[in-house]
């Protein structure tokens, strides 16, 4: 059986695009009382970077005295360009590769608890999709913008805004990128026979591939496409992602990638004057261009009662402004192939 998420991403895409019935109904899942798999996470963004420090195990190695050394390591963090931190005693470190940074090991029983690292540029598609992931890989229902608050702990650490989350569902969920590929590529999310989540839904859509974009096999969880636009680190990540229902409003929108992009709210008349109408996959959407000091935002966008979908592309002010004709190649390139 698909994962209950996948099920829910795929009607939403199906009646989204209009190439499907809608589907009698929509079950979702209800986490069971006591769920088999806990995930405490903390979001910690750096200059032009986002850092993802991850533990996971089972709630009954997951006590109060784990989460609580977690987050004083995470507390202990500097932050400035990027993140750096000293090992608390007793803790161990393990070098990683590509967007994997490290992985750190604490506790005294065997197996000891694992912190997987991980760096990805720009904000990584924000605190919301991110979280909404991890949901997904834990087999629980995503969530929407006015419920994040309620789902997350602010922290303030060395001067930045960190976000702690603490989830609980019944599937366990991958560590992160794989160690040593060329995207740094999540282990695919299977549940023993399936294909992984997304898989099939990227069959839907026909698309060409700008010279010098890498496009990852194996996008996250939330996401149906994902590349590295550029080399190096002054690459910028461009996905595409759907979620079921209305994820707020425009004003909202526009507010959010400002802030990521380190510019202040604007009112709701002058955020939605930021963008322009633009048909998105034959759909009514819009097109919106934020542009900070140092991280730059693109993105063209639906939002829809049925689902949410974006084209978003994100990384330094420097390589958005490089990447963006190329963004709007790919755009004018991007069809549905065939419905589901």
């Amino acid at each position: 059986m698909a994962p209950v998420r996948s099920l829910l991403v795929l009607g939403s895409l199906a009646l989204l695009l209009g190439g499907c019935r809608k589907p009698e109904a929509v079950r979702h899942y209800q986490a069971p009382k006591d769920p088999m798999w806990r995930m405490v996470a903390a979001i910690v963004p750096a200059a032009n970077e986002t850092w993802f420090f991850k533990l996971v195990a089972p709630p009954a190695r997951l006590l109060m005295t784990a989460k609580d050394e977690f987050t004083g390591f995470i507390r202990s963090l500097k932050i400035a360009e990027s993140v750096t931190w000293t090992l608390p005693p007793g803790w161990t470190a393990e070098s990683g590769s590509g967007e994997r940074r490290s992985t750190l090991r604490f506790g005294t029983d065997d197996p000891r608890l694992e912190v997987s690292v991980v760096r990805l540029p720009g904000d990584a598609g924000g605190v919301l999709q991110n979280v909404n992931r991890w949901r997904g890989q834990l087999g629980i229902d995503p969530i929407g913008e006015a419920a994040l608050a309620s789902q997350s702990t602010p922290l303030e650490v060395s001067g930045a805004k960190v976000t702690l989350v603490d989830l609980q569902g019944p599937r366990k969920p991958a560590m992160g990128p794989k160690m040593g590929g060329s995207m740094g590529a999540p282990e695919p999310e299977t549940d023993g026979s399936e294909k992984p989540a997304m898989a099939g839904y990227r069959s839907m859509f026909g698309y060409q591939v700008p010279g010098g974009w890498i496009e990852n096999p194996k996008p996250q969880n939330d996401r149906i496409l994902e590349f590295r636009a550029g080399e190096g680190g002054s690459a910028a990540l461009v996905t595409l992602s759907i979620f079921p229902g209305q994820t707020g409003d425009l004003a909202m929108n526009v507010n959010r990638w400002r802030q990521q992009a380190g510019l202040g709210p604007l009112d709701a008349e002058a955020a939605e004057g930021m963008a322009r109408s633009m048909t998105f996959l034959g759909r009514d959407g819009f097109y919106v261009e934020v542009m900070g000091a140092s991280r730059g935002i693109v993105c063209v966008f639906v939002l829809d009662q049925q689902a949410s979908m974006f084209l978003k592309m994100d990384g330094t002010a420097e390589a958005v402004d490089r990447q963006k004709p190329l963004f709007h190649a790919f755009l004018q390139s991007l069809k549905v192939t065939k419905h589901g």
